[in-house]
């Protein structure tokens, strides 16, 4: 008796239990899809003289690289990612008192999300990022920001979750001398991710 009394307690305690831990997991996951893109971005380019050179083709790799990072999420079919390079409106000052987001490519086929944090050509004088947490390049280099969209879809209900939406951004400072600047140059045959 007491144990059919008790039953839907801890049936409704152990689902309630394993779905707080699958949204917990997917936070995690989309998070550190942010922070690899951002990190990955921050080390593409093509050597040549005076700095790297980015290429559509290198910005192409990144994706893919985080579509094969997300597995199981499969960023490409539910998700969207936004990767913005931040530089120095001045690309030359040594200390740059605005920053553009020069360039913007997106993936994935959740359009409707629209980057929140600026598009391509914006000017953002203080940087880009939340409200307290905005990052900036240094001087005479760029920023490699990336904005990761992704809708979580519950194991049994979406009550218990404090969200069903997750919106994860992340930022490095891109590590090697690029040339700044400038749109990424064109591949052959290939069209640029634009958003």
């Amino acid at each position: 008796m007491e144990f059919a009394l008790a039953l839907p307690i801890v049936l409704l305690l152990g689902l309630t239990g394993i779905e707080y831990a699958n949204w917990t997991v997917t936070r995690m996951q989309v998070s550190q899809l942010a922070l690899q893109l951002a990190d990955n971005a921050s080390r593409m380019g093509t050597a040549a003289s005076g700095g790297k050179v980015v290429y559509e083709a290198n910005i192409s790799e990144t994706f893919a690289g985080t579509q094969l990072q997300s597995g199981a999420l499969d960023l490409n079919t539910k998700g969207r990612a936004f990767l913005s390079s931040l530089e120095p409106t001045d690309v030359t000052a040594t200390a740059p008192t605005a920053y553009t987001i020069r360039w913007q490519r997106c993936y994935g086929s959740l359009t409707a999300q629209a980057s929140r944090y600026g598009l391509q050509g914006n000017s953002k004088p203080s940087g880009m990022g939340a409200t307290g947490q905005l990052v900036k390049p240094l001087p005479q280099g760029a920023t490699m920001f990336a904005e990761v969209y992704y809708p979580y879809t519950p194991l049994f209900s979406s009550v218990i979750v404090p969200s069903t939406y997750f919106d994860e951004t992340a930022s490095m400072v891109v590590r090697d001398q690029r040339i700044i600047g400038k749109a990424p140059t064109a591949t052959s045959g290939m069209a640029a991710a634009t958003c």
